[in-house]
């Protein structure tokens, strides 16, 4: 019958099985290629490549991100308005306004004709930090740029910035020449400093500071409060909290890229 006849085939597929084993179809492996052989006279041979090991990014190091470098507190505020390593005209007029600046249109204007790429606004913020720093740090710029801050505060031409004017500034509330409240309350914040640094200093040496009574006023103020040059400067190659506050100036002093003419 019908059946008995398939059964009878099912039996016969069955029984020679196991001496035709059914052939499994070929895979293709990824990790073969077929390259060409000029030399054995074929077509082509197998070649297997070697698995590549995935090596881990190397990030260059960023000197600003260390604490202890004067210009930490400027790459932080950098950082946070950084795009893919941008900073467009807006992130970077946040930056100056964040320094106490009203008007920051000037800042931002000479950073982007220096810096601006490719015509869109962008300004590749690594490039602008080694600038400001070589401006900052450099001893063939520094001494010029140093300079230049010094100058905002020393209106009478004495070499010195007086404690007194200061205190006249901070009390008009009034922000004129470039000049702004933080720069004042980190000015009056290093006197302050160097004036406790004389304190431990003369107690060490078991002496006492000299009290000038008999001077007048006006006298007293120049001899005893006051900030040099030399102690401005230090202050700027060492405080970062202080180099912070004077940005705005400090990046019309930047005349372009590192290495440029």
């Amino acid at each position: 019958t019908k059946f008995g006849l398939m059964r009878e085939e099912g039996a016969k597929e069955h029984r020679f099985e196991e001496f035709y084993p059914k052939k499994e179809p070929l895979r293709r492996q990824s990790t073969v290629d077929i390259k060409l052989d000029p030399f054995s006279g074929m077509v082509g041979r197998k070649v297997k490549q070697p698995k590549k090991k995935e090596r881990p990014v190397q990030m260059e190091p960023v000197p600003y991100a260390e604490p202890t470098h004067n210009l930490y507190h400027v790459n932080k505020a950098f950082a946070a308005v950084i795009r893919d390593g941008y900073i467009s005209r807006a992130g970077f007029q946040q930056i100056v306004e964040g320094c106490g600046v009203y008007d920051a249109t000037p800042y931002v204007d000479h950073i982007l004709d220096l810096f601006e790429e490719r015509s869109d606004r962008l300004i590749i913020a690594r490039e602008v930090m080694d600038a400001l720093n070589v401006t900052l740090n450099d001893p063939g710029a520094s001494a010029k740029s140093h300079m230049v801050l010094f100058n905002l505060f020393d209106e009478h031409k004495c070499s010195y910035i007086l404690k007194w004017r200061l205190l006249e500034l901070r009390a008009k509330r009034r922000e004129d020449n470039g000049q702004t409240h933080l720069m004042i309350k980190a000015l009056l914040a290093l006197i302050d400093r160097l004036e406790k640094e004389a304190d431990e200093a003369a107690a060490a040496s078991g002496g006492r500071k000299k009290k000038a009574k008999s001077l007048p006023p006006i006298q007293k103020c120049v001899h005893k409060m006051q900030i040099s040059f030399e102690e401005f400067s230090k202050a700027l190659l060492e405080d970062p909290a202080f180099v912070i506050c004077f940005l705005p100036p400090l990046l019309l002093c930047v005349k372009g890229r590192p290495g440029s003419a």
